[in-house]
């Protein structure tokens, strides 16, 4: 079994794509960036620059004062992401 490469991403962006995907209630309604924000612990000004950032390296879809949504190339990092990082049971 192969396992597919992904480019090295900051810890802080691994843990926006990880927020996101946990705080998002439904594939079609975005996630507010406010309820982001407060997750993180950051301002709302710092989350929508680093969304914008995001937007620009194609890992979400950012729609001001909407919310921000992953792409697909997003949710493939997510979940990788997660993946890892859930304990192994050797039961």
């Amino acid at each position: 079994m192969t396992e597919t490469r992904y480019p090295r991403l900051s810890e802080s962006v691994q843990n926006y794509l990880v927020n996101i995907v946990r705080l998002r209630e439904s594939e079609e309604a975005p996630l507010p960036l406010s309820r982001l924000a407060e997750a993180l612990s950051i301002s709302p000004i710092s989350v929508n620059d680093m969304c914008r950032t995001l937007q620009d390296q194609g890992l979400v879809i950012y729609r001001p004062y909407k919310g921000v949504y992953l792409t697909e190339q997003g949710q493939r990092h997510a979940y990788y992401i997660v993946r890892r990082h859930r304990p192994v049971s050797y039961t």
